[in-house]
This record gives C-alpha cells, sequence and structure tokens, in this order.
C-alpha cells in the first residue's frame, strides 16, 4: 500500500510485525477446517451477510477463497514496492517482507518472483557497496531458506481435483 512508502523504517518493520501475526492467525484458519470452525463459525466478522441478524457464516472454502485473494493482494503490493523508484519504499518494502517471510509468501511462484527482484536490487551495479544492495541480498537469503516450503499453488480445500 502506498503507506509503506511514506512510513519511517520503524514503523515499516513495526507494520511487518503486525502482518506477521495476522497472517499467521489467517492461515491456521486456512489450513485446518476444524481450528477455522471452532476459532471463526460463531464470530460475527465472519457472517455472511453483516446487516442480517444470525446469518450463517461463510464456509471454510470460501473463507479459503478470500485469504488466496488477500496474498495475491500482499503479493501485488511487495512485487510494486521492489519495482518502486524510490529507496524507501524499497526499503519499507524488504523490511516487512522480512519480517513476514517465514509465513509469506506461501506460493513457489510469488517467492521465486520476489527472490529475483531481489537479488536483481542486490546485484545492480549502481547499488553496489549501498545499504539497499546489502538489504535485497539480506532479504534475499531470508526468502531462499523458506523455499522448501512454498507450494506449486494453493489448494482449496473441498475444490475438485484437477
Amino acid at each position: 500500500p502506498s503507506c509503506i512508502s511514506g512510513c519511517t523504517s520503524h514503523e515499516a518493520a513495526t507494520y511487518g510485525r503486525f502482518l506477521n501475526e495476522v497472517l499467521r492467525n489467517l492461515i491456521s484458519w486456512k489450513d485446518d477446517a476444524a481450528v477455522y470452525q471452532k476459532e471463526c463459525g460463531s464470530k460475527r466478522g465472519f457472517s455472511s451477510d453483516f446487516f442480517v441478524k444470525n446469518a450463517p457464516t461463510i464456509s471454510h472454502f470460501n473463507y479459503c477463497d478470500v485469504f488466496a485473494k488477500w496474498c495475491r493482494r500482499i503479493y501485488s503490493y511487495f512485487s510494486g514496492g521492489l519495482k518502486s523508484d524510490s529507496e524507501v519504499h524499497q526499503l519499507n518494502t524488504m523490511s516487512i517482507i522480512k519480517s513476514v517471510h517465514k509465513v509469506f509468501p506461501r506460493l513457489a511462484s510469488h517467492g521465486a518472483a520476489l527472490s529475483s527482484k531481489l537479488r536483481e536490487i542486490a546485484e545492480d551495479e549502481k547499488n553496489t557497496g549501498r545499504s539497499l544492495a546489502v538489504r535485497a541480498m539480506m532479504v534475499h537469503t531470508f526468502l531462499e531458506t523458506q523455499k522448501k516450503y512454498w507450494k506449486k499453488e494453493e489448494i482449496l480445500p473441498g475444490a475438485p481435483a484437477k
């Protein structure tokens, strides 16, 4: 989001820690239908219609679909931040990615693209010896350590087999 480009490095790091905790909860609900039902099944915030009292909650399958959309959007924000012309925006994006690297990205395609862009920034001659190159290589390394956990594609529970 545009707020990433306009915040301090400390604020970006704090936002990254916050996003990490939020994603951990969202992932636990996505990965286990029983946990989703127990922790979210009776919560009004998961209602299929906020304006109807006692409306049913959304199904686990629908939650997983929404979660996948959130992941695509987060990836898009990170990708845009790394491609930005603003060094502050790039550094802040890297700080956030560093904070969430154990839970995001989940898809190999997202991880590979972010990792590739980070390596490109680190190896760009105009960045040689600058903090931008050092940070890019550090975050690239963090992402690479999580590569074994990336999935080829996110499977939605209950989705028909391809």
